[in-house]
């Protein structure tokens, strides 16, 4: 037999890795709720601030005339 052929002949003897549980988005999520909780101000002015950043970003050269 070959090296190829004997290789092949132990991994196929090898049982298949079992995959973990599947869990929801919502499920694996839930331990940092009290993290979003506490911080809830902080993450609605970033993302208010992030908004904010992309439209003036998109707006002002749209106005002046200096889009490519």
């Amino acid at each position: 037999m070959s090296a190829a052929a004997t290789t092949s002949a132990a991994l196929g003897t090898q049982s298949a890795p079992k995959a973990p549980p599947k869990v929801s988005r919502e499920e694996s999520a839930r331990p940092l709720a009290p993290i979003w909780k506490r911080y809830t101000g902080g993450l609605s002015l970033g993302l208010f601030a992030l908004a904010l950043m992309g439209i003036v970003g998109n707006v002002v050269p749209l106005a002046t005339g200096h889009h490519h």
